[in-house]
């Protein structure tokens, strides 16, 4: 999956990726899987005042973020693992697109910044989104579902985005679903992102994650093409 990064990057006279920086620069994936894996064992095994704590603070809505003044949730919730599956979906995204795409291009530094800052940015549109929809114009027969209580509680702002950069910066490399099942960049980017929009036109806007996913993704892609400017 390398060597077809590597290839993706070198396309444009004006990009190239960025070198590696602290050895590798794996270690700030590792850490933020880390901290995925620590807030599922929090959600799984810890005792009641700890699951209270993560769901005060690790999570996002425009209730939380602006009337009670927990905007730290906006970026916290990047993190945020409900249960097992939530967490090994979220690191092996977060280490192999981390890794193998995004640390090389822009360094271990700049992962850190966008991976919180592009999810912290997609879960404030997400819940001004669930908060402002009544007022917004939106397609014929489009149901919106959500309110300033919607929140989003996990990664799927930061995943979003990962992936959205991802998708762009080499399509065709390929990606193990779950660890497992090889699909290319593209197409697991055109399924992650295209059955929420499916299921969204079919039944409704019901989950502010979702938002959060798409707009993810938008950012991660608009990442990597500034990138190539």
């Amino acid at each position: 999956m390398q060597s077809a990064a590597r290839r993706s990057f070198s396309i444009g006279r004006r990009f190239r990726p960025a070198p590696w920086r602290n050895g590798d620069g794996s270690w700030v994936v590792y850490s933020v899987v880390g901290a995925q894996g620590i807030t599922w064992i929090g959600n799984d095994f810890g005792d009641v005042s700890v699951r209270r704590f993560l769901r005060a603070h690790f999570r996002s809505s425009w209730r939380d973020a602006v009337e009670l003044g927990r905007p730290h949730g906006l970026f916290l919730s990047c993190v945020h693992c409900a249960d097992f599956w939530d967490f090994l979906f979220a690191a092996l995204g977060t280490y192999f697109i981390g890794t193998q795409l995004v640390v090389p291009a822009v360094g271990s530094a700049a992962f850190a910044a966008f991976y919180f800052g592009a999810g912290g940015a997609a879960n404030l549109f997400a819940a001004f989104y669930a908060n402002s929809h009544p007022r917004l114009s939106k397609p014929p027969g489009f149901r919106v579902y959500l309110n300033k209580y919607s929140e989003v509680s996990g990664t799927q702002g930061s995943l979003g985005a990962l992936l959205g950069f991802a998708a762009v910066a080499a399509p065709t490399a390929s990606v193990y679903i779950y660890g497992v099942v090889p699909v290319p960049l593209g197409l697991a980017a055109a399924l992650f992102l295209g059955f929420p929009i499916y299921q969204a036109y079919q039944h409704g806007v019901r989950d502010a994650a979702v938002v959060a996913q798409l707009a993810g993704a938008m950012l991660g892609a608009g990442r990597f093409l500034a990138l190539r400017s």
